[in-house]
């Protein structure tokens, strides 16, 4: 579970799987993300650092917390 907090609320997000500390070259970061899962989580991601083909996304667990409908659901 990861746990966010926005002052005196408390959420928390299951996680399915956690592939352990991933280290990632600053060039290989990118801006723009290319991928057709992206139109869920498109708010809530900037940008992706790309390795062997595959992009790993950069989610802003701040960004979620402050759309109105996480905060229905947690709520």
């Amino acid at each position: 579970v990861l746990v966010l907090e926005q002052g005196e609320m408390y959420s928390g997000l299951i996680v399915d799987h956690v592939l352990g500390m991933q280290h990632f070259a600053a060039e290989g970061f990118r801006q723009q993300v290319s991928s057709s899962k992206m139109n869920a989580v498109a708010p809530f991601v900037e940008g992706c650092y790309e390795r062997d083909g595959e992009n790993w996304m950069v989610l802003r667990p701040t960004r979620l917390i402050a759309d109105e409908r996480f905060m229905k659901l947690a709520g």
